[in-house]
């Protein structure tokens, strides 16, 4: 039987605090206040429990190698230059070889060589399959110059009449048809260029690009900034 208690007040019987007159407890069993927080932390700690245990999710990393620099680590895995920095804590442009950078947070990053950076109707242009990737020699470097307008419509050394249009370009001696990848690095800007002809006419300038690649590139006439270039396989 229930043990009662005399109110001070009324002299009225009642049962102790906390227990329902005419409910029978068993020993070691709690009542359902506590029934109902010993319920609630047990889920709480049954969800600690598996978010512990549940993998973290794998951050994508890339090793710096010689001739690397943050601009084309960046492009390969489709990020901005602030993006990649940001992502590693980093205050400047400075990186070395052997160094581990994070290149993705949440899942696939592009694989090393990958054309994430550029535009895939530029990648169609030219006739990429998506299993080209990027040569890590960089074969020429310096200035460009633009095919004059004047030069629309005649006939380059690869057979095909020339258009400002397309994504084409001169070199002295790569096999006509090689597919070569230019980065402008003070823009940020990649582009990727056909080999259709031969040159360049300038002296001091390592090739030459139609009007599309130029813009591509953001360069204009009189821009010498450097450009490096290097082939597609």
């Amino acid at each position: 039987m229930t043990p009662l208690t005399r109110h001070p007040l009324t002299a009225r019987s009642v049962p102790p605090p906390h227990r329902r007159a005419g409910t029978r407890y068993r020993a070691g069993t709690p009542d359902g206040h506590s029934a109902a927080l010993f319920a609630r932390l047990v889920s709480a700690f049954v969800l600690a429990c598996a978010l512990w245990v549940a993998p973290a999710h794998a951050q994508e990393t890339y090793t710096v190698r010689p001739g690397d620099t943050l601009y084309r680590i960046a492009t390969t895995h489709d990020m901005s230059v602030d993006e990649l920095r940001e992502l590693n804590g980093l205050t400047s442009n400075t990186i070395s070889v052997g160094q581990e950078l994070i290149v993705s947070g949440d899942g696939e990053a592009a694989p090393d060589g990958a054309l994430g950076g550029v535009p895939e109707r530029v990648r169609d242009a030219v006739g990429l399959p998506d299993t080209a990737v990027v040569s890590d020699t960089t074969i020429a470097a310096g200035r460009v110059v633009v095919f004059p307008e004047s030069y629309a419509g005649r006939v380059m050394a690869g057979g095909d009449p020339y258009d400002p249009s397309a994504f084409v370009a001169s070199h002295p001696d790569l096999p006509m048809g090689t597919v070569v990848l230019l980065e402008h690095r003070d823009a940020r800007r990649v582009a990727l260029a056909r080999i259709g002809d031969r040159g360049p006419a300038s002296e001091d300038a390592v090739m030459e690009v139609s009007q599309a690649v130029a813009d591509e590139l953001g360069l204009d006439g009189d821009d010498a900034s450097t450009v490096y270039v290097r082939p597609v396989e």
